[in-house]
């Protein structure tokens, strides 16, 4: 979706339809998350998936340490979303 909405006319040629959607292909750069349009599209799901006024106020006042699995694995379940897909997001919030 973020692929769809942010790179249009950059994907135009690399997406194809499956099932009345289009989808980006996937390859070795893209899953490395270092490509700038995948960067941009995770950034998009994340916001999407994990607004910060509702992650804010799930992690409280008193904050959240990274470094506590438990934690972040609870946060993640909560909103439903990979452990890593709630790294990113609070990497880029924290």
């Amino acid at each position: 979706m973020g692929h769809h909405v942010l790179h249009a006319a950059e994907i135009q040629e690399t997406v194809h339809v499956s099932k009345g959607l289009r989808a980006l292909r996937r390859d070795p750069v893209s899953s490395q998350g270092s490509d700038p349009l995948e960067i941009d599209a995770n950034t998009f799901a994340s916001e999407l998936l994990m607004p910060e006024n509702f992650l804010l106020e799930e992690i409280g006042p008193d904050g959240l340490d990274m470094e506590d699995e438990t934690s972040v694995e609870k946060l993640a379940k909560r909103f439903r979303v990979s452990v890593a897909a709630m790294k990113f997001r609070l990497g880029g919030l924290i």
